[in-house]
Order: C-alpha cells, then sequence, then structure tokens
C-alpha cells in the first residue's frame, strides 16, 4: 500500500485495497493528521496525510517553509507541476536579458562614478546571477524525467537553487536595492553627502552585503532534519528542525523586513523633504496635488522600487502564513502561481522601470553604452535610408512632369 498516495486520496485508496475507515473508538491517529485504516490483512493503522508522519501521524512530515513542494499542481491542470517552472523559466530569461542592458549603462563612466552607481551595478550583476541560476535549473527541471541522474539534479537543486546560491543571491538583490534608497535618500536630504563622494563607502557596504549573505544560511546547515525520506530529497537540505525553523524563519525576516523597512522609511524621508521644499515656494496647490507633482518628477526614483517592493508582497505574505495543511488545496496552488506571476511581472520591465523612467540614465543608455549605439547606429541608418528614398521619389516626380 503507496501510503502517501493513500494520504493524498483516501477514497480511491479505501476502494482499490479493499479498506475500511476505523471506528471513533479504535482511531488512534492525531485528529486531522490521517485516516485510521483496517481490513482482513492489515491490522488497523494510520495513513497521514501528506504532511504528518508517525506511528499516529503525530509528526511533520516537512518543516513550515516547504509548503510549495505539497500543492497540488496537477489538480488545476494536466501536468500542472511544470506551470511554475515555465513561469520561473521566462522570469529567468528576461531578469537575464534587463541585467545585461541594465549594467551595461551603470557602467557608463559618468554613473559609475557614484556611489549609487556601485550599488546599481552591483544590483545589475546579481540581477545577471540570478537570471542564469533560475534559467538552468528551471531548464533542467523540465526535463528531469530525462536526465541520466535525476537523483544528483535533486541533490544540486536543493543545495544550490534552494539554499547556497540562489537564496543568498535574492537577499543581496533586496539588500543592493535598499542601498540605493539610502544613497539617494542621503544625497537628497543631507549637505554632508555628495553624489560624487569617495566610492569607499558604497565597495565597502557591497563587500559586507556579499559576505553576509551566504554567510547567514550557514546556520541551516546544522539544522536539518535525519533520515528524511527518499520523496523529499529534491528539498531535504531544506527540510528543518523546530528549531531549524525558528532560526530560518528569523534570518529571512531579517532580510525581508529590513529591506522593507529601510525601503519605506528612505521614500518618506526623501517625500518629506522634497514637499517641504516645494512648500517654500508653491503654497496655492494642495497637498495631494503637490504629492502627485513630486512623484512624477521624481518618478525614476519612486515608482520602480515601489512597484517591485508591492507586487513581492504577495508572494511574501503567502509564505509566512501558509502551512503544510492549508497548501493541499487546489485554491492555494492557484493562489501561488497568481502571486508567483504577479512577483515576477516588475522584473519583465526591469529596464524601463530602471533606465527609461530616468532621463540621465536613458541618455547615458543611447550615447555611451554598446547596445545603445549600435541602436543609434541603425536608427540614422534608417533614417539616412528613408531621406534618401524620399529625394529619389521627389527627383523621379519631377523628372515625370
Amino acid at each position: 500500500m503507496n501510503e502517501l498516495q493513500c494520504g493524498r486520496n483516501i477514497d480511491d485508496c479505501l476502494n482499490f485495497y479493499n479498506l475500511t475507515l476505523c471506528s471513533l473508538e479504535n482511531n488512534t491517529c492525531v485528529e486531522n493528521h490521517g485516516f485510521c485504516v483496517f481490513n482482513d490483512k492489515i491490522q488497523p493503522k494510520c495513513v497521514c496525510l501528506p504532511c504528518f508522519i508517525g506511528e499516529h501521524c503525530e509528526e511533520d512530515r516537512i518543516s513550515r517553509n516547504l509548503w510549495q513542494s505539497v500543492l497540488p499542481h496537477n489538480e488545476i491542470a494536466t501536468n500542472g507541476a511544470y506551470i511554475p517552472a515555465i513561469i520561473v523559466l521566462v522570469w529567468g530569461a528576461f531578469l537575464l536579458l534587463n541585467g545585461i542592458f541594465c549594467l551595461q549603462t551603470y557602467l557608463c563612466r559618468k554613473i559609475r562614478e557614484t556611489n549609487l552607481g556601485i550599488y546599481l551595478i552591483m544590483l545589475s550583476i546579481v540581477s545577471i546571477f540570478i537570471g542564469l541560476i533560475v534559467l538552468i535549473f528551471a531548464s533542467l527541471a523540465l526535463h528531469i524525467k530525462e536526465l541520466p541522474q535525476p537523483l544528483l539534479f535533486a541533490d544540486l537543486y536543493c543545495l544550490i537553487y534552494g539554499k547556497f546560491l540562489y537564496i543568498p543571491l535574492v537577499s543581496m538583490y533586496n539588500w543592493f536595492i535598499a542601498c540605493v534608497a539610502i544613497e539617494r535618500a542621503l544625497v537628497t536630504c543631507s549637505k554632508n553627502y555628495e553624489l560624487h563622494d569617495s566610492r569607499r563607502r558604497s565597495i565597502l557596504v557591497s563587500i559586507v552585503i556579499i559576505i553576509i549573505c551566504p554567510l547567514s544560511m550557514l546556520p541551516g546547515t546544522f539544522t536539518v532534519r535525519q533520515n528524511q525520506s527518499a520523496e523529499l530529497r529534491p528539498v531535504q537540505c531544506m527540510n528543518f528542525t523546530p528549531f531549524g525553523y525558528i532560526l530560518h524563519t528569523t534570518i529571512t525576516c531579517i532580510h525581508l523586513l529590513a529591506f522593507y523597512l529601510l525601503y519605506i522609511i528612505m521614500n518618506i524621508l526623501v517625500l518629506g523633504y522634497l514637499l517641504k521644499h516645494r512648500r517654500r515656494f508653491v503654497v496655492a496647490d494642495s497637498l495631494s496635488a503637490q504629492i502627485y507633482l513630486i512623484l512624477r518628477k521624481h518618478k525614476d526614483f519612486f515608482i520602480p522600487y515601489l512597484v517591485q517592493a508591492l507586487t513581492q508582497l504577495p508572494h511574501i505574505i503567502m509564505g509566512f502564513i501558509t502551512t503544510c495543511s492549508m497548501a493541499s488545496t487546489s485554491l492555494a496552488t492557484y493562489l501561488f502561481i497568481i502571486f508567483l506571476i504577479l512577483q515576477i511581472l516588475p522584473f519583465l520591465i526591469t529596464f524601463y522601470l530602471y533606465i527609461y523612467l530616468s532621463p540621465i540614465y536613458w541618455i547615458e543608455f543611447l550615447y555611451s553604452s554598446p547596445i545603445g549605439k549600435c541602436l543609434m547606429k541603425s536608427k540614422e541608418k534608417m533614417r539616412n535610408a528613408f531621406h534618401h528614398n524620399t529625394v529619389n521619389n521627389i527627383e523621379l516626380s519631377q523628372m515625370r512632369y
């Protein structure tokens, strides 16, 4: 009897194995954790739901952070398990492409010579690495059945993608966004900081972020559960003990909530400063009108990071409140896919949000980056060709008359 499959669909299991549910008096399973079954050949025993194990289904099968692994994707579509991999694959491709375009812009001399430019360069590099990792593992996940050593891939997926590389890179990405917001707030609101200050500050902060983020994953190495079942191999390196889960959640909260807190505070400071400065000269406009004009004028500062922060929030909240039992429903699967798509949408237009909305960065991209120069040359050739054709058509028309 396949107890895991029975736990997912008890009705089919009862019919297939000719089993009967135990009476309430003989039921020794923890309530809502499993089903007590028996027949002529099988003594009463507990068939646990996918989230629990043990003789009486008294133990959690996986730690709470792995709720995504029990989502019933196949219940919402045929081969539904491939849906997240396809979404992530598209995300990785755009992340890589936008990262390359943005990096070419930030490497231009006027930008890279500033502290802000250092953070933006690091943000683009991290984006490129995340895109590469996502592309590689999402592509392999779609063809896992064809791989010569799927178990080796499962181990690498858990260690590299799930724990020691992808998660630290995402933490770095968020911290560099926070650093961009802090640097802009310092330059805008403080007289002691200038745009072209020594880059020592930004370089040291970047080194600290690059070191701290991977090191923050090391405690999870020593708090993983032992003697895990074979079907948990793709996630076993992230299947923590109760203490390990608390430690993992604490570290995750620091990386995520500190980023959001710093980002919100810096935006409020900059908005308050600009509003105060504007009201010295313009008193006729209402407060809402002045805020709107500030946000419109400085859209390259407020909009990109605000959009990115807000679209990540539903997925993060779902990750904190969802348990394994809650995830074993079709509704949870639909919400997960919707929030995943919402989370990656800003990454599809990163170049637009970070470069195009900023007049300074857009001009630098067009006239200083290799791709921008190539586009400008192509535009000039098309313009010359169009002008040449127009002149020829005019001459032909004149000859006819």
